[in-house]
């Protein structure tokens, strides 16, 4: 039977997923944002920055992984306590 501990464990793991998607997210906002800016101007996007909204697509993409295989575990482990 899991204990009170390892469940704090396992939500402590879901919030640093959760942050980890947000902070990505807010990334590749930005770096989308700027290439929007950029074509809006009439002008092609550096390929630095094409290249790190590349970047930031693959990071929000592990991230939501990450989180996806956090909450599997939670429920998981919540159910065996059941």
């Amino acid at each position: 039977m899991p204990s009170r501990a390892d469940f704090e464990k396992m939500n402590a793991r879901v919030a640093e997923a959760v942050a980890l998607c947000e902070a990505a997210q807010e990334r590749f906002e930005q770096i989308h944002a700027e290439m929007l800016k950029t074509f809006h101007d009439g002008h092609q996007p550096p390929r630095r920055v094409s290249n790190q909204e590349d970047e930031a697509r693959t990071r929000l993409f592990e991230a939501r992984l990450e989180l996806s295989k956090q909450l599997r575990a939670r429920r998981r482990f919540a159910s065996a306590d059941d």
